[in-house]
């Protein structure tokens, strides 16, 4: 079921209504295009069960990615025989998008462990005990610039204004205008509950891509320290959950799915948006001087004295 008209309830402070481009809003939060509300007001009052996994991120941040290697962690039998679900299972049903797709017809009859993925903001989602959060954090000059093309690419679906454009996109972006809110908001409230909380791990997507031997298993100590111990001891097991969870092998296994690009869902999420280059750095490739004073200003302003923005420092570096 898709939203009416009559249910969107619309930040005042928009601008000209464009129902497909725009968000829909939800109490408050801003859903994607066409969400249907019943099941964003679903996510919005899920409670977690004690054993829940939650992967709670911003919109291209490595979102997927890290989706398959926490399946992966815990199906360490599938990943030996390369039997890696595709691309539509897991994104609906090993480890569902709630905002999307609600909780009535996705987790709320499944066993423990259940994984649930989620864009919500952390003072919506985060409870201080009884389930497990992982926040993959990507430095948001790449997140702006993936997050972009996702959203220019998707414009046969939404009908973006025909002039829309990356200056464009930065608008709503640092207004908060779009799915996710705020990108420099919503890093600094997961970061500062990981701090806090000993049930949230944050994960760099920078050091799972330097460092991704020990990023995934400081991932499996933290949510399954049996699975952790046989990555540890077990000959080329690491090796090859690495293997089966590679940029390339996620390709291989959106591009084999037969009906990926039908039904509501599919089609809100092609499969060229999910897996686009994978580097870090790739900000430099589109935004322009002016763009990138505009945007370092407000992420100095939100993220400075931070440990991502001293991490990030070597990868957001100004362009000479």
């Amino acid at each position: 079921m898709v939203a009416g008209n009559a249910d969107r309830c619309r930040d005042p402070a928009a601008g000209p209504v464009n129902y497909e481009a725009d968000p829909v809003y939800v109490d408050g939060v801003a859903f994607l295009p066409l969400s249907d509300v019943r099941l964003a007001r679903e996510a919005l009052s899920y409670e977690p069960r004690p054993g829940d996994v939650i992967l709670a991120t911003f919109p291209k941040s490595g979102t997927t990615w890290c989706q398959y290697i926490i399946w992966g962690i815990h199906n360490l039998g599938a990943v030996e025989q390369g039997l890696m679900p595709p691309v539509q299972d897991v994104l609906t049903k090993h480890f569902p998008y709630i905002d999307l797709l609600g909780t009535s017809s996705t987790v709320a009859e499944r066993p423990p462990p259940r994984f649930i993925k989620s864009h919500l903001p952390a003072e919506l989602l985060h409870r201080p005990s009884g389930v497990k959060y992982v926040v993959c954090l990507r430095n948001p000059f790449d997140v702006a610039v993936s997050y972009f093309h996702m959203r220019f690419g998707r414009r046969h679906l939404t009908h973006l204004p025909p002039d829309y454009g990356f200056d464009h996109f930065l608008d709503e972006l640092l207004s908060g205008g779009i799915v996710g809110g705020n990108p420099f908001q919503h890093a600094r409230a997961w970061y500062e509950r990981s701090k806090d909380h000993d049930n949230v791990l944050v994960v760099y997507y920078e050091i799972l891509k330097k460092e991704p031997r020990k990023a995934v298993l400081q991932l499996a100590k933290f949510l399954n320290p049996d699975a952790a111990a046989r990555l540890e001891t077990e000959r080329g097991l690491l090796e090859r959950l690495l293997e089966q969870t590679s940029i390339q092998r996620l390709r291989e296994l959106a591009g084999a799915a037969e009906n990926f690009a039908e039904g509501d869902f599919s089609r809100q999420h092609p499969t060229a948006a999910l897996f686009r280059k994978g580097i870090v750095g790739d900000w430099r490739s589109l935004f322009d001087r002016d763009q990138e004073r505009r945007f370092r200003e407000a992420y100095d302003r939100a993220l400075a004295g931070t440990e991502m923005h001293h991490l990030w420092a070597e990868h957001v570096a100004t362009t000479t």
